[in-house]
């Protein structure tokens, strides 16, 4: 066996380590990639909201509603909610249906706030794989010479991001003080 015969059989057993060398990495990236990809999937898991309670109060001659909600951030980041709105699907006393949409009252406080929750506070903040529960209450409409049934009640939160959250409400009941209550 001459000089360039073993010459090439060293390049030869180099370039096969080298192969396999790469064969590895290629395997070492593609775990990589999975898990890469796996992470980008789970910050872009959705809010999953859940309506625990609702009721319908006077207070100081308006009327108000009042949601105890449930968000649940199932991402792996932390998400924002910028704004939370009320929109209440009515027919009037002519049976002309409507929208009327409504921004949280801060001020008003549901009565008794039921269960132990806490108001909402705006923006809400969800931490990441984590619940937040509170009460949010809206003040609803009312026209001066219409009478007013609403069919629906839908909140939805809003994120900067464009994502949203909704919960839909069809029956509230009338509460008239925190130990008495009654269909409306």
């Amino acid at each position: 066996m001459e000089v360039s015969d073993k010459i090439a059989l060293g390049a030869l057993a180099v370039s096969l380590g080298s192969l396999l060398l790469a064969f590895f990495s290629y395997l070492s990236s593609r775990k990589a990639l999975r898990l890469s990809e796996q992470e980008i999937a789970e910050r872009k898991l959705p809010i999953i909201s859940y309506l625990i309670d609702c009721f319908v109060f006077y207070q100081d001659g308006e009327k108000f509603c009042s949601f105890a909600i449930s968000y649940t951030n199932q991402a792996s980041s932390p998400r924002t909610f910028s704004s939370l709105s009320l929109e209440a699907e009515f027919v009037d006393s002519d049976q002309v249906s409507g929208k009327a949409i409504s921004e949280p009252n801060l001020n008003v406080e549901p009565p008794g706030l039921s269960y132990g929750y806490k108001k909402l506070q705006i923006p809400v903040n969800l931490p990441p794989k984590e619940t937040v529960t509170g009460w949010v209450s809206f003040k609803l409409p009312k026209g001066p010479d219409r009478e007013f049934h609403v069919n629906s009640y839908r909140v939805v939160g809003r994120s900067p991001d464009g994502g949203e959250a909704e919960l839909y409400a069809f029956l509230m009941r009338l509460v008239k003080d925190e130990t008495q209550d009654e269909d409306g």
